[in-house]
């Protein structure tokens, strides 16, 4: 049996997968604007704040696919929580840990 599968005229496809689970650390990624923070998985959800390029978040739970985005609910350092759409986020920079340094003292006085 073969399924064929209709493309309604103007139909918005699904978002990809996400790659983003609970704990990820990602900054905002807005080509230089702005990003709304809102307070629901959706466009119809009121904006809580609009969020900066770079604003670093945690993702703190599942992302949602609604229409044609995926929406991720994260939480700011201040603390405050919203959602925010995934494909203006990027993983944030991390930084190398620094090199284990030993110190040796030789003492060459003698003695």
């Amino acid at each position: 049996m073969v399924h064929v599968r209709r493309k309604l005229a103007g139909a918005i496809p699904p978002p990809p997968p996400t790659k983003l689970k609970s704990g990820d650390k990602v900054t905002v990624a807005a080509d230089g604007s702005c990003l709304n923070l809102r307070a629901g998985a959706g466009l119809t959800f009121p904006i809580l704040t609009c969020l900066a390029e770079g604003t670093p978040l945690t993702v703190n739970g599942t992302p949602v696919a609604v229409v044609q985005f995926n929406w991720v609910p994260v939480t700011l350092q201040s603390g405050q929580t919203g959602w925010v759409a995934e494909e203006y986020l990027q993983p944030a920079p991390t930084i190398p840990a620094a090199p284990k340094t030993r110190i040796v003292v030789i003492n060459v006085a003698g003695g």
